[in-house]
């Protein structure tokens, strides 16, 4: 499907430079599939990993008194 896109040069060149793929289209779909499959893999992780911590101690503005 043939679709237009506005894209920074720069960017995209810096992208074509930094994976070796010639053409802008190719360099797009790389970064697309590489976005859906790092999506999934974090999908995947959700909640896997406990975190312990003190939420409401980080909000805190005082926590660093006497640190500075």
């Amino acid at each position: 499907m043939p679709t237009q896109l506005v894209v920074d040069e720069k960017l995209l060149n810096q992208a074509m430079s930094a994976t070796g793929i010639k053409t802008p289209e190719e360099v797009v779909l790389f970064a697309l599939e590489k976005l859906l499959v790092q999506k999934d893999s974090l999908s995947q992780a959700f909640g896997k990993y406990p975190w312990e911590g003190d939420l409401d101690f980080m909000r805190r503005d005082d926590r660093y008194v006497g640190d500075r």
